[in-house]
């Protein structure tokens, strides 16, 4: 099983471990800069700042004219191999292209068929690539988008290996193993879509312009392999540019979510002996011309919500890598109802690599009406008048849509249905949306105001334990689940140790938030009082 289809199976082990040491993906959203302030000055001290880059792509700037039937994934590898010659990193019969034909001209007892159309399009790479000046001139136009095409030919072959070359019967129905071995050149170059050669030769000329420094790097590894990629089904990366793990994006709206993200977690610790030293990793958007990069240890931090040893990590996917090999076995039919997989329990994980972690118990605590859609099909939701906390940021027009922002009509003249108060999440019914079900829960039993006078909770605080800094309030004292970090950890998710051992410091409760103590973090000050325990 490939990378990308073990993180959208939810019970892949690799997805668990990732959503369980892993969970904060949207953290991804922020990176830290150089930069300093100390220039901001509340309440007359001065307070050095540190600066952060928001995710903040521009619209796409590079899209095909015509978007009806565009052939997208094939766009998106041939951009791949058109990058890798703009490096000259361009050994064909390293490419997944190579792989691909070889299914194509497969014989028995390992011979292969004849073919001249892979010998053909070879010959025209080089032909073309030979004319590139090495002092970094570009291609002739003409040149450009005939290279472009080629790449896009590559494509075709690779799209075959894609799908499992002939152990798939609908690789059959490919345009390159339709059109047979032996075909002219010309003719496979009609297979690429007319549109594709100037949509990358314009991606091209983005990228020289917007990612200058990428485009002077001194190593080029193009879809690296790793320790672990037997495990995971062969995965390869995109490209690694001197120590920078990349991938390339060729989707219309630039996003970083959660697959994204796992997918170049996947292949950073895939990395177990560290053969590539890997020191940053990044995704590169190609038709908006941006790069959004992390160093390692900023992403592992980010995502764990506490610092993580890499070399750590690596163990402990090297564990569950081991364990997708052990359990092999144990999958048959396609099922894996009532069986181990991956070797690890359906139910009730007992895995070392999990028990830290544990999943939360979520219940339902308040009575929340859930209506079905207007089209009678799919899960029902609650809209969002049944959630005070939104409605103080929503226009009332829109109270009737779905709390969890799915963009589908609400039946509101339906006759309800209710979850039980007191039942777990998990096991209310399944027609229940599983993100509207989060609302049941107190925390958003009363309107959000935020211009609303803030209270001061009762709550006990800690100092860092290496002696300065904020005070900051346990995580597990508000009574409030904070995904993906400690009890004992900071609420506020700052990536500081408290020194739980020391005499905390206590506030009275319904003081001012403005005028608190100093010491204490201002973000674990907004903790609301109506979550803590025994509330």
């Amino acid at each position: 099983m490939s990378l990308t289809r073990h993180l959208a199976d939810p019970d892949s082990p690799v997805r668990v471990y990732f959503a369980h040491r892993f969970p904060g993906t949207r953290e991804l959203k922020f990176a830290h800069t150089s930069e300093r302030s100390d220039s901001i000055t509340p309440r007359g001290t001065a307070v050095g700042v540190d600066v952060v880059r928001i995710f903040s792509p521009p619209a796409a700037r590079i899209l095909p004219a015509n978007e009806a039937l565009f052939p997208w994934s094939i766009a998106g590898m041939a951009l791949d191999y058109r990058l890798r010659y703009e490096f000259e990193a361009a050994d064909p019969s390293t490419f997944a292209a190579h792989a691909g034909w070889t299914h194509l001209v497969r014989l028995p007892m390992g011979e292969r068929a004849t073919d001249t159309g892979w010998e053909e399009t070879v010959r025209a790479l080089a032909r073309l690539t030979n004319r590139m000046d090495p002092s970094g001139d570009d291609l002739a136009h003409p040149d450009e988008l005939e290279l472009a095409r080629l790449c896009g030919l590559l494509s075709l072959y690779e799209q075959v290996y894609r799908m499992g070359g002939i152990l798939n019967p609908r690789a059959l129905d490919t345009p390159i193993w339709s059109i047979g071995l032996n075909a002219p050149l010309e003719d496979l170059l009609g297979l690429v879509d007319d549109r594709v050669p100037g949509d990358v030769a314009a991606m091209i000329a983005l990228f020289r312009a917007e990612a200058p420094e990428l485009r002077s790097s001194s190593r080029v590894v193009a879809n690296p392999e790793f320790a672990r990629s037997r495990d995971l089904g062969g995965a390869d990366a995109d490209i690694i540019l001197d120590h920078l793990l990349l991938e390339l994006k060729t989707i219309k709206t630039a996003k970083i979510g959660q697959s994204f993200a796992w997918q170049v977690l996947g292949y950073l610790l895939a990395d177990t002996d560290d053969e590539y030293e890997i020191s940053d990793v990044g995704w590169y958007y190609a038709r908006q011309g941006y790069t959004w990069r992390f160093p390692t240890d900023e992403f592992l931090r980010r995502l764990a919500g506490t610092d993580v040893d890499l070399g750590e990590a690596r163990a402990e996917f090297a564990d569950v890598c081991a364990s997708l090999r052990d359990g092999k076995t144990l999958v048959s039919g396609g099922s894996t109802t009532g069986r181990e997989f991956g070797g690890f329990p359906r139910e009730g994980r007992e895995h070392p690599v999990f028990t830290a972690f544990p999943s939360p118990i979520r219940t339902v605590e308040r009575r929340v009406r859930f209506y079905p859609t207007k089209e009678g099909r799919g899960r029902w939701h609650a809209p969002r008048s049944q959630v005070p906390w939104i409605e103080g940021y929503c226009d009332p027009i829109d109270m009737d849509v779905a709390a969890c922002g799915t963009p589908i009509d609400i039946d509101i003249e339906r006759e309800p249905a209710i979850p039980p108060i007191g039942i777990e999440q998990k096991e209310a019914e399944a027609r229940f949306c599983r993100r509207c079900l989060l609302y049941t829960e107190m925390f958003y039993a009363s309107r959000f105001d935020p211009d609303a006078k803030r209270e001061l909770a009762d709550l006990n605080y800690y100092p860092p334990i290496r002696g300065s800094g904020k005070w900051h309030l346990p995580a597990g004292t508000t009574g409030y689940f904070h995904f993906g970090i400690a009890d004992d950890e900071p609420a506020c998710h700052a990536f500081v140790t408290l020194d739980l051992s020391a005499e905390p410091l206590g506030i009275a409760k319904g003081g001012d938030i403005a005028d608190a103590d100093p010491r204490l973090c201002r973000r674990c000050l907004k903790t609301p009082p109506r979550v803590r325990p025994n509330d």
